[in-house]
C-alpha cells in the first residue's frame, strides 16, 4: 500500500493495525495537506446494509466540530475499497504514555477534564462512543487531548467471537450482539463496564458514564493497613513500608503495577475471572508463619500500649485471642483509633472490654454509633 493512491489520497506510511481496519499517514493531493486513512476490512464491504449504515454514521460524525475530538473528513471508496479520511493527530495515546508509568496528577486531571468536555459536546448531539480506552485517546505535543475513532463503534458489527482466544482483549475491536435489536453488546472487552458485560443477566443495571474506563487507569490508591491496594473487587500487595502511603496503579488487561515515587514496587498478574481475592508478592510482608516472627510485641502493639489504661487491658486481652502477635489484629485496631474521633474510640472501646467484645468489625459498629449519637446499647440480659 506504500506509495499507493487512493482516490486523491497518497499512502505514505503505516501507522497502525486493529480489528477495525488498517491506519495509514497519507497525503491529500486536493487539499495539500496530511490525512489518517483508515482502510476498513474488505468484509465490511460486501455487507451492504451494513454499509449503508456506517455512511449514515461517518456523514453524522462529520458534523461535530470540537477541539479534542479528531475530525472525520470523509467516507470515500475507491477500486471497491472503502475507507475513512481523518485528521491526523500526532502525538502519544494514554496507552503509550501508560506504558512507561502512571501520569501525574494533575496531568491525569487535566486529560480527564479534555476527555468529559469532548463527552458533553458529542452527547449533546445524541453521540456516544462506547468504545472509549486509552489507545483511542491522543495527546498532542502541545497537550491537546483528541478523542479518536469517535462512534465508529456503533457502526461496526462484525462479530470477533472466534478471535477471542488470540487477540488482546485490549486491542480488541468492538463487540456486538444484536446490533439492530434491544440488549445489544458493545465495546472492548477489556474496558466495557460490569452492566455491559452481564447486560443480558443484569438487564436492571444502570450504565455507567462513558469516561470512566480511561480516567480509572491514570488515578492513585492508598495502601490498606495491611499492605493491599485495591483494584476493582481484588487486592494486591505492595511492600509493608507503603501501608498508608498514596500509590499509582497502572492497570492493563493482564497486569496490575504499582508505582511510588515514579519507581515500580509491584507487578502482579491481573485477576480476571476472579473476585475478593488477595494476591502476596513474596517478600512484600513480613513472615507472619515463622517462629523468629512471633517474638516480642509488634510495632503495632507498640504504638498502642502506654497511652491509656484501657486501651493496654484491651490490647492485652486481644493478644491472647490472637495467633502469635496477633499482628493483624493490632494493624486494625491501630487503623480504628487513627480513623475515628478519640472520644468516640473509648467510648465503644469502654464497652467492648466491659461485655468482653473482641471481635473489630463489631467494635466500628459500636465507634459508628458513637459517632452518629446512637448509643451503641448491649443488655446484660442477652450478654449472659
Amino acid at each position: 500500500m506504500i506509495e499507493k493512491t487512493i482516490s486523491h489520497y497518497k499512502i505514505i506510511e503505516k501507522l497502525g493495525e486493529g480489528g477495525m481496519g488498517v491506519v495509514y499517514r497519507a497525503q491529500d493531493t486536493k487539499l495539500e495537506r496530511e490525512v489518517a486513512i483508515k482502510v476498513l476490512p474488505e468484509e465490511f464491504g460486501k455487507d451492504f446494509d451494513r454499509l449503508a449504515r456506517f455512511e449514515r454514521e461517518a456523514k453524522l460524525l462529520a458534523s461535530l466540530n470540537h477541539p479534542n475530538i479528531a475530525t472525520i473528513y470523509g467516507f470515500e471508496e475507491s477500486d471497491g475499497e472503502h475507507f475513512l479520511a481523518l485528521e491526523l493527530v500526532e502525538g502519544e495515546t494514554i496507552a503509550d504514555q501508560l506504558s512507561s508509568g502512571p501520569l501525574k496528577s494533575q496531568e491525569a486531571l487535566e486529560i480527564c477534564r479534555q476527555i468529559a468536555e469532548a463527552l458533553e459536546s458529542a452527547h449533546e448531539k445524541g453521540i456516544i462512543h462506547r468504545d472509549l480506552k486509552p489507545s483511542n485517546v491522543k495527546v498532542t505535543p502541545e497537550g491537546q487531548v483528541k478523542v479518536l475513532d469517535f462512534g465508529l463503534a456503533k457502526a461496526f458489527e462484525v462479530a470477533e467471537t472466534d478471535k477471542a482466544s488470540s487477540v488482546d482483549p485490549s486491542k480488541s475491536p468492538t463487540i456486538t450482539v444484536g446490533t439492530s435489536r434491544s440488549g445489544v453488546i458493545l465495546g472492548t472487552a477489556a474496558y466495557m463496564s460490569p452492566e455491559q458485560a452481564f447486560l443480558m443477566e443484569k438487564p436492571h443495571l444502570t450504565p455507567l458514564p462513558s469516561h470512566i474506563p480511561a480516567v480509572y487507569e491514570t488515578l492513585y490508591r492508598t495502601v490498606d493497613v495491611e499492605g493491599y491496594v485495591r483494584v476493582n473487587t481484588n487486592r494486591y500487595s505492595v511492600p509493608e513500608r507503603l501501608i498508608g502511603k498514596q500509590v499509582e496503579v497502572h492497570k492493563s488487561w493482564d497486569r496490575v503495577h504499582v508505582f511510588f515515587n515514579h519507581k515500580k514496587v509491584a507487578d502482579h498478574s491481573r485477576l480476571i475471572a476472579k473476585r475478593e481475592t488477595r494476591v502476596t508478592a513474596k517478600g512484600h510482608h513480613s513472615p507472619l508463619n515463622r517462629s523468629k516472627a512471633h517474638k516480642g510485641p509488634s510495632k503495632e502493639e507498640m504504638i498502642l500500649r502506654g497511652q491509656d489504661t484501657l486501651l493496654d487491658d484491651y490490647v492485652k486481652e486481644l493478644k491472647k485471642r490472637s495467633k502469635g502477635r496477633g499482628q493483624r489484629k493490632m494493624r486494625k485496631l491501630l487503623e480504628l483509633k487513627r480513623t475515628y474521633p478519640e472520644e468516640a474510640f473509648k467510648k465503644a472501646l469502654k464497652e467492648a472490654y466491659h461485655y468482653g467484645l473482641y471481635d473489630l468489625h463489631r467494635l466500628e459498629e459500636m465507634i459508628l454509633s458513637c459517632v452518629a449519637g446512637e448509643f451503641f446499647k448491649i443488655d446484660d440480659d442477652d450478654d449472659a
